[in-house]
C-alpha cells in the first residue's frame, strides 16, 4: 500500500522495543522505525528491561530531509548510534555504531 509512496517515514510504538535493538530502523521503498517509549522500554527479546530507561526519537524536518535521532531522557543524552537522515533521493549515508557498517 505505502509503495507508491516512497517519501513516507512510518513510525511505530507498538513493540516498545528499545532503540539499541538491531533492528529498530529498516528502510527499502519506505522507512520503517520504532519509537521504543518513555516507560518500560523491552528488549530485543520483548522482555522490559529493569530500571528506570526512558527513550524516544526526536525528528527534524525541512524540504531536503528528515533527520531522526534517539534520545535517552533518563541519561539526558542523545542515544547512541541512533541517528538517521532520510533525503529527497535516498538515506545519506551514516554510520550505525551497533553494526559497525555503513549498511542501512
Amino acid at each position: 500500500m505505502l509503495a507508491k509512496y516512497p517519501k513516507v517515514v512510518y513510525f511505530s510504538g507498538h513493540t516498545h522495543l528499545q532503540l539499541s535493538c538491531p533492528n529498530i530502523y529498516y528502510e527499502e521503498i519506505n522507512v520503517f522505525i520504532g519509537s521504543s517509549s518513555v516507560r518500560n522500554p523491552f528488549d530485543q527479546e520483548s522482555v522490559p528491561l529493569s530500571g528506570s530507561i526512558s527513550e524516544s526519537l526526536f525528528i527534524e524536518v525541512d524540504d531536503q530531509q528528515v533527520r531522526i535521532r534517539g534520545r535517552r531522557h533518563d541519561l539526558r543524552r542523545w542515544a547512541d548510534g541512533v541517528d538517521f537522515i532520510r533525503t529527497a533521493e535516498r538515506l545519506a549515508p551514516r554510520i550505525d555504531r551497533r553494526r559497525g557498517n555503513e549498511q542501512l
